[in-house]
């Protein structure tokens, strides 16, 4: 019986591999390398030697790690000694296994490509053939995010780190009441999720570190006098508000300690001694603090964000509001913006707010004259005649799709940062559907020069801030 991938419950989605079946219309001639092509997978571009159409891959996207028994099998890493056989001709795998964004011959690839045959040769079993997402193939774990080891973790950015910022607060939040933001995913591999009519908003993407500002209800056991037992007087719950300062995943001790937090600075709860009389009961604040920490060191390595030293700016980029019965409603993007400017937070930059197709049809008159812009999909011609997907529509749509994301990647992404005092490359945007005014659906879109910095930070062995408050360290 051929193998399951499957989703393990700790998976970061934006890191899974992907079975897939490559398609002609997927292989590119690569412009500058005769021997080279580039492959797309979910709009993601990966160089590749030699793809062959109708046959079985495996996408790795970049900066996931790659289990090390397989690149050992496979003859995958740089040093000989790493792998099987050590006088076969090497890899170029580093001992980590990461996969890295670079830049070959001018174009860009952000992911790794391998026959699935290989992975079958490798456990000695078959894989079910069919398109899916895993990072586990049975028992075995076969990819996940790339962390720095623990142990590897002394400096960053030229700061100590205490052991002491994974300290959490014992809270007493009444369940239901708070909510970790949930990671971003990748828009690349989630462009089928946009339609033409669906209301958008797109937005500036800042690389800071994650923050979350609290007034929630919580609970407390207040036990009876032995006196009052006597009488029959039972212990009782009171419910109270109180405030929480969290990173992305962990929640923080009382603001009042010091050398709790990265750094040893607790630049959270800091934010929240200064914010949390203007929090409203019920009320969560999701947002990004940029700039520096008030030790003068860069919250994120080379992006100032055009603060001075040892000042930050807290940017609020989500708010819910939640009863005691746990009912949550998010406000929109134009309440989040008000809000932060009446309580004198910096408000989010927003590009654009209307349809997909609105959108869509801005940018093409924007970057396309009228001949150039007749090669693109007439929005107005993508019917589901009725609710009926046929497959013209479907095919139509996906090049639509594929159109609408070179167009937004032409707007917004691959610019240089135009608010950072340093030149390096602006992170990218992101994409909110405004359909359900109870669920928050986002995604990403990192610029290909970001995620090649990302790669090289990391091969400096540079950490960052949000690396380091994911609650997931290794």
């Amino acid at each position: 019986m051929p193998i399951q991938p499957i989703i393990s419950e700790k998976a970061n989605k934006n890191y899974l591999s992907k079975i897939f079946l490559m398609q002609e219309r997927d292989i590119k001639k690569h412009p500058n390398a005769d021997r080279l092509s580039i492959v797309e997978v979910d709009f993601m571009p990966v160089i590749s030697n030699n793809p062959v159409a109708n046959q079985w891959y495996v996408f790795f996207p970049t900066e996931c790690q790659i289990n090390a028994d397989y690149l050992s099998h496979t003859n995958s890493y740089r040093d000989k000694e790493l792998n099987k056989d050590p006088e076969a001709t090497p890899g170029f795998f580093e001992k980590n296994g990461r996969v890295k964004t670079v830049k070959l011959r001018g174009e860009y690839s952000t992911g790794y490509i391998t026959p699935l045959s290989s992975v079958e040769e490798f456990i000695g079993q078959e894989i079910e053939k069919k398109e899916v997402y895993f990072d586990m193939l049975d028992t075995l774990q076969f990819v996940k995010k790339y962390r720095k080891p623990f142990a590897d973790r002394g400096e960053v950015n030229g700061q100590p780190r205490t052991k002491s910022d994974k300290k959490s607060a014992k809270l007493n939040v009444v369940e239901g009441q708070f909510q970790f933001h949930e990671d971003t995913e990748n828009l690349r591999k989630n462009m089928f999720m946009l339609y033409p009519e669906d209301v958008i908003n797109v937005s500036f993407k800042y690389h800071g570190t994650s923050a979350i500002h609290a007034n929630l209800l919580h609970e407390k056991t207040v036990k009876a006098k032995w006196y009052q037992k006597l009488v029959g007087v039972k212990d009782r719950v009171e419910q109270y508000y109180d405030h929480i300062a969290s990173s992305r995943k962990v929640i923080k001790s009382d603001p009042d300690l010091k050398d709790t937090g990265y750094y040893k600075e607790d630049i959270w709860s800091l934010v929240l001694q200064e914010i949390k009389d203007r929090i409203p009961k019920g009320w969560t604040i999701y947002s990004e603090i940029v700039g520096y920490l008030p030790s003068g060191a860069m919250i994120q390595k080379d992006y100032d964000y055009g603060y001075d030293s040892g000042t930050y700016g807290v940017i609020p980029y989500r708010i819910t509001v939640t009863n005691p019965d746990g009912d949550e409603v998010e406000l929109s993007p134009e309440q989040i913006i008000e809000w932060s400017k009446k309580n004198g937070l910096v408000p989010m930059h927003s590009y654009f707010t209307g349809t997909v197709k609105d959108h869509y049809d801005y940018l093409l008159s924007k970057h396309f004259s009228e001949e150039g812009a007749k090669a693109f999909v007439d929005v107005n011609e993508i019917k589901n005649n009725e609710g009926i997907y046929s497959e013209e529509y479907k095919e139509a749509l996906t090049e639509f799709r594929a159109q609408y994301l070179h167009l937004l990647e032409a707007e917004y992404n691959e610019k240089d940062c135009p608010i950072c005092t340093n030149k390096v490359p602006e992170e990218g945007i992101i994409i909110r559907k405004l359909k359900h005014p109870s669920k928050f659906e986002a995604f990403k879109l990192k610029s290909k020069r970001f995620l090649e910095k990302e790669s090289k930070e990391a091969d400096k062995g540079t950490l960052d801030i949000e690396e380091e408050q994911s609650g997931d360290i290794v």
